[in-house]
Formats: C-alpha cells, sequence, structure tokens
C-alpha cells in the first residue's frame, strides 16, 4: 500500500474529481467514508473507482485525485491523509 501511494505521488497524472456517492462506515471506532469518485482522463475517458477515508466530502464536491496513467483505476484522492491513512491504518 505504501508503494501505490509513492507511486502516485511521483508518477500520477492529477486532475479533478467528483464524488458522486457517499456511504458512511466505521474502522477502529472512527467515522470513515466510503466515496464514489468519478474524473476524466487526458485522452478524455471516464473512470470511476472507490476511495474510503475519514475526510468529509459531499456529493457532486469537485476533490483533487492522483492516477496511473497506464491504469487509470488505480486512483487516490490527494490529500495527506488519503494518500498515507489507510496504509498505516493497514499495519495495526
Amino acid at each position: 500500500m505504501f508503494s501505490n501511494s509513492w507511486n502516485l505521488v511521483t508518477n500520477g497524472i492529477p486532475t479533478t474529481g467528483t464524488i458522486v456517492s457517499t456511504q458512511e462506515d466505521y474502522c477502529l471506532r472512527m467515522h470513515v467514508y466510503d466515496y464514489g469518485v468519478q474524473f476524466q482522463t487526458t485522452d478524455h475517458r471516464q473512470i470511476d473507482f472507490q476511495e474510503n477515508c475519514a475526510n468529509i466530502y459531499f456529493d457532486g464536491e469537485q476533490v483533487p485525485v492522483l492516477y496511473n496513467p497506464h491504469n487509470p483505476h488505480d486512483a487516490k484522492l490527494t490529500n495527506f491523509a488519503d494518500l498515507w491513512w489507510t496504509p498505516i491504518l493497514s499495519l495495526q
């Protein structure tokens, strides 16, 4: 997981996505949210991916995304918590 986040930080393409769905969940007694995110690649393909994080976003909100140019479904929201929190939690 760390290597995937690092690969996206160093080689990913930045773009803007849109939150298209939200579902609340719990992880280690914390609120987390499962988001459906949609964005468009530089070659105009529409990509949908799922992301879970502790940050609160709203349906329709524009969010920063990084994606792998060789596999655009390999994408993440691009703030510190979204890139690194899930890999850190997985170590527990």
